[in-house]
């Protein structure tokens, strides 16, 4: 067997109310979306991004141990959105779009849990250079759900009253042919509808989507439109474009904006903004795609902080489910939130073992590992009876990423585990050798 080890530092000055981040799988998968079932947080669905370049077709995973596992759905295209009915939650609806190496666009149902899929697209144009964007449905009456198209000639808003069996196009002239990027439906009132079409800025229907009237934020590609703890209060994730980008905020239904970008960097672009609600302690999360420094954090000080997940090309999206946040980019990561954010006390981090890649493998595999602090690691490789097959890496070694190549000769093929341990860490992996 041979092994080839590299190490480069990654981990700086240590971040003021850093989490603890886990990697939890799908790590060759380029993350985009993610739902969660509401009446239990193990249970969560993630979509990836399909890719010509790199070779990735893009899919829909799901688990139900909250990472421990992960099953595939579905293959075959960029998943733009996923959206799980608020009282069926075996139903889940996704926007897909073609990957270079797929060549299915549309809406797509599953009443199942995601065993199977069906077409529901009926009334919905096929622009061969678009496809389907975003999905909100009613959270009081899900047989009526929102769907936005967006491309390279822009789009339509599109409303289905019969749980999307059939779709009609919101013709307004504040819609009409620019593309949607975002949806939110008041979860009070819900004939009142935000959307984003395109760089037209913010609109809003009172009147379930018939008339709308704009909101001002023009210039500017808005990626979320989420709800604040009040159903006046409202949150956009921007970027591109006009300054100030990221982050802006609405007391009054959007009728006026904030920027409350303290302590955000000038680079951040928001994709995705999460809130919780606890009595006392309200808290929003932001994902930061694009530029290191993946996800941040706002209290009732709105002073922002970052959540120490410092990943180079940023964090595409986010997921809160009950306590525990969950981020996409190359992989999942996981952290539980704190009560409170305004306290000095800070979570120490711990080291991070990812994924092999590839996997299965044959003839060699690269594993990764992180390390916070200097530190006395072992990484150890087990068969599937438990007995060791080879110490990979057994001496102290510096802060940071570090990288070891496995070549797997004379081995058979079958599953194998291993082991990364130090002082106050010990956690365990699996990797499929295939001939």
């Amino acid at each position: 067997m041979r092994l080839f080890l590299t190490s480069f530092l990654l981990f700086g000055a240590a971040i003021t109310h850093t989490q603890t981040w886990q990697s939890v799988g799908l790590d060759s998968e380029d993350i985009y979306r993610f739902a969660f079932d509401s009446s239990n947080a193990n249970v969560v669905y993630v979509g990836s991004f399909g890719n010509f370049s790199t070779g990735k077709v893009g899919g829909i995973f799901r688990t139900s141990n909250a990472g421990g596992s992960w099953d595939t759905l579905f293959r075959g295209g960029i998943v733009y959105d996923l959206v799980l009915d608020p009282v069926d939650h075996k139903t889940i609806y996704a926007a897909i779009g073609r990957s270079g190496l797929t060549t299915f666009s549309g809406i797509l149902k599953s009443s199942d849990d995601g065993k199977s899929w069906a077409e529901i697209d009926s009334g919905i144009y096929k622009d061969p250079d678009g496809h389907p964007a975003v999905i909100a449905i009613d959270p009081k009456n899900s047989q009526i759900i929102y769907a936005g198209t967006d491309g390279f000639f822009g789009g339509e808003m599109y409303k289905s009253t019969n749980q999307g069996m059939n779709w009609f196009v919101l013709n307004d002239s504040s819609l009409s042919g620019w593309g949607v990027t975002a949806i939110a439906v008041n979860p009070e009132s819900t004939n009142v509808v935000y959307a984003s079409p395109a760089t037209q800025g913010i609109v809003r229907s009172g009147d379930g989507g018939i008339h709308w009237i704009k909101l001002g934020l023009e210039n500017r590609i808005i990626n979320d439109i989420e709800f604040g703890c009040t159903p006046s209060t409202v949150y956009v994730g921007t970027s591109f474009d006009v300054a100030p980008v990221g982050f802006f905020s609405s007391s009054d239904g959007g009728a006026t904006w904030s920027t409350n970008k303290n302590g955000l960097p000038d680079t951040v672009k928001g994709t995705k903004i999460q809130v919780s609600c606890k009595p006392g302690n309200r808290q929003v999360f932001l994902s930061n795609a694009w530029t290191r420094g993946s996800v941040f954090r706002a209290g009732d000080d709105w002073i922002w902080k970052s959540m120490g997940l410092n990943l180079p090309a940023g964090a595409t999206t986010i997921c809160l489910a009950g306590d525990m946040l969950y981020a996409g980019a190359s992989g999942v990561y996981v952290t539980q939130i704190v009560t409170s954010i305004n306290s000095r006390s800070v979570v120490e981090p711990v080291a991070r073992l990812s994924q092999n890649y590839p996997n299965p493998f044959n003839p060699s595999t690269v594993i990764h590992y992180a390390l916070p602090r200097k530190s006395q690691i072992a990484l150890t490789l087990y068969n599937a009876l438990g007995q060791v097959v080879q110490v990979l890496v057994n001496q102290e070694e510096e802060a940071g990423d570090h990288e070891v190549r496995f070549y797997s000769n004379n081995l058979t093929s079958g599953m194998y585990f291993y082991t990364l341990k130090t002082k106050d860490f010990t956690t365990t992996k699996k990797l499929v050798l295939v001939h």
